[in-house]
């Protein structure tokens, strides 16, 4: 590497530099010195990040990088050394199709409060300590290793040129020869763990699925003894279960940016590292899926019950989308919209990031969002939800709004979502995780899934917005309006004692004894907002709990909407998303509803064009307020929509919501 520019300009500035790690030139024989130079690499969610200067320390940040050209990126060639030596490495230049083989990293950059020095290019470079911990133990004794690490390949203070290195990270980790993901120093358990989940897979996946070649008939047939053998095992003692459950407590696993690093179809797959130990990635998900099956069978399995709720949907969502592209061959394609409902949960410091981690994972993030860490997260979002509105023209994205979770966003409209949130209820609506969409359809915008609700009918959403203030106008009408409300569930997860809860408030209401019937007949529909269906001929009666059963009655219950089998036990015993943080509410017109937790009497429910559901709303002086979506039953598959358009109405009305 030339270092002569670099080193004739220390010399005209009268700084001083560092003997290089690497490279052609000695910037010693120049007679250069420089002081050290500390970077704060920051956090992979942090958004502006700034130079921590120590007293003289170098303050020409800029020496360490070289700009850029268009199609480009950086390497890292870690030096080899042993370990009580200091980490050198130096940065290559390449186009992003054409580069050297490489590892790319996945990782948590973790707290920039300690950081550790580390020489890049000869300068003294400041990196978090679980970076710098991943390359003491990756580092070889005699050989160098090629790596493409974000901290130090992308300029972080340079903004625009991480706006656009962004946009390519999907490409640099599906040009990789394999991804290398970085749990973390080892505990006193991790080696007990890493041998156990291989022994999992060895024997029951390779033995008993893949060599009869009858996934679902040996998972089927496999006996409760066999199960607890299994998951024994010679390995399977309280230490390895310790040690697994470390493991999948470890923040990876719900890193928003490491959904499109885990997902990526790298040449050589992926490696999961945790100190000195490692395992293939694919065989942690693999047993993940064993665990969920087993639990969904069998009792008593404390262990796996535990292992299992840690993490588990993120490595679900890993596997799923893993699964698909393998099937496929190809690609997935899913949309940003998509993308979001699913991955809300992920974490991330910087919240602009909950939003640009999944652009380069997208189908059609590029068009609708522009990467801009100088935009405030409250416009950033709002731009956002904007561009899904009118680029899809439907309203689904308002499903992920409620009222109370502005939070700090005090400029955030009330259709825009806090995607900061991760503690608001669940849409209503749940969209396929893998889309089956060629490129053409994804991109196009046209729902191929198919929809869950159809409260508008075949209308499209036709917006239009006041960028001054924000005011959100769309096209529909007002339906009704709430007359009564059940009082709060709180925090409870509880499906059957909410159900219990709204059964004996129901019997309060003073109406007919008709109408009583009908509330009566709709609530075991509305509990789950109709999003399970299944037969009576699955064997599941049995898993009804009596609380629920008794009240509500075993042939209403089971004749719930369907979805996987799997999930019918989780659905009727357990919690179920739909009644989390939500109330019961009657209209004037006497429909039952379940709707966001801070809905009022005189909240109006409206029925807006190219909406899944219908949205309640409060009226303010020159505008409505979104208070959230709403299933109403008796509705939800256009009925009201047919009947206003019956009554001889030409047009619709504009509703102004902000």
């Amino acid at each position: 590497m030339d270092h002569t520019f670099g080193a004739e300009l220390a010399r005209a500035l009268g700084v001083k530099v560092i003997i290089p790690a690497c490279g052609d030139i000695t910037l010693m024989e120049k007679g250069i010195e420089v002081l050290p130079h500390y970077r704060n690499s920051g956090s992979d969610t942090e958004s502006e990040t700034e130079d921590l200067y120590l007293p003289g320390a170098n303050p020409f940040v800029g020496m360490v990088y070289r700009p850029l050209k268009a199609e480009e990126f950086r390497l890292l060639v870690l030096n080899p050394g042993f370990s009580d030596e200091p980490i050198e490495c130096f940065l290559e230049h390449y186009p992003v199709n054409g580069s050297k083989p490489f590892k790319a990293l996945s990782y948590v950059w973790g707290t920039a409060m300690h950081n550790e020095p580390i020489r890049v290019d000869g300068f003294e470079f400041s990196v978090t300590e679980n970076l710098y911990a991943f390359l003491k133990e990756f580092r070889k004794e005699y050989d160098a290793e090629i790596l493409w690490i974000d901290a130090i390949c992308i300029d972080q203070q340079n903004i625009p040129e991480r706006n656009a290195q962004i946009r390519q990270m999907k490409r640099v980790y599906e040009g990789a020869d394999s991804v290398v993901i970085w749990l973390g120093n080892e505990v006193s358990t991790t080696k007990e763990a890493f041998e156990h989940l291989s022994h999992i897979y060895d024997s029951f996946w390779l033995q008993t699925v893949v060599k009869h070649n009858r996934p679902g008939a040996q998972l089927s047939a496999i006996t409760s003894e066999q199960v607890s053998l299994l998951f024994a095992g010679p390995s399977g003692s309280a230490r390895a279960w310790d040690g697994i459950e470390d493991i999948f407590k470890r923040p990876w696993w719900s890193r928003i940016w490491v959904y499109q690093e885990a997902t990526a179809p790298a040449k050589n797959g992926s490696v999961v590292i945790c100190g000195r130990h490692t395992i293939e990635f694919t065989k942690i998900l693999t047993v993940n899926k064993i665990v969920r099956n087993m639990i969904s069978r069998f009792e008593g399995l404390d262990r796996l019950e535990q292992c299992n709720s840690l993490n588990a949907v993120y490595m679900h969502i890993y596997s799923e989308l893993r699964r698909a592209y393998h099937e496929t061959g190809t690609t997935l394609y899913l949309r940003l919209e998509d993308l979001i409902s699913v991955l809300r949960g992920f974490d991330a410091t910087n919240p602009r990031d909950k939003l640009y981690a999944l652009i380069p994972t997208s189908v059609d993030g590029d068009e609708l969002i522009d990467v801009n860490y100088e935009l405030p997260v409250d416009e950033v979002y709002t731009n956002a939800a904007l561009s899904i509105i009118q680029k899809h023209h439907s309203l689904d994205i308002l499903g992920h709004c409620t009222m109370s979770e502005t939070g700090s966003l005090e400029n955030l409209p009330s259709w825009v979502p806090n995607w900061t949130s991760k503690s608001g209820p669940i849409p209503f609506f749940k969209r396929s995780l893998v889309s089956q969409k060629t490129s053409e359809e994804a991109a196009s915008g046209r729902d191929v899934i198919g929809k869950l609700f159809n409260a508008s009918g075949d209308t499209r959403a036709q917006t239009s917005i006041d960028r001054y203030s924000n005011i959100l106008s769309v096209e529909g009408f007002i339906f009704d309006k709430v007359e009564l409300v059940s009082p709060s569930t709180g925090n409870s997860h509880d499906s059957s004692a909410i159900a219990v809860d709204w059964i004996e408030w129901l019997d309060t209401l003073s109406c007919t004894p008709d109408a009583h019937q009908a509330l009566r007949k709709a609530l075991p529909r509305v509990l789950v907002a109709d999003t399970y269906r299944f037969s009576v001929d699955v064997g599941m009666r049995g898993c009804i709990q009596p609380s629920l059963a008794g009240k509500v009655g075993n042939e209403s219950l089971l004749k719930i909407n369907a979805i996987e089998p799997d999930d019918i036990h989780e659905s009727v015993t357990g919690p179920h998303p739909a009644s989390f943080r939500r109330k019961l509410i009657v209209t004037e017109q006497g429909y039952l509803g379940l709707t966001a937790e801070q809905v009022e009497k005189n909240d109006v429910v409206a029925i807006c064009c190219g909406g899944q559901l219908p949205l309640v709303l409060r009226a303010t002086s020159n505008h409505y307020t979104l208070i959230g979506e709403a299933y109403i039953h008796g509705i939800m598959d256009g009925e009201a929509m047919t009947r206003y358009k019956m009554n001889g109405n030409a047009s619709f009305q504009i509703i102004k919501i902000r």
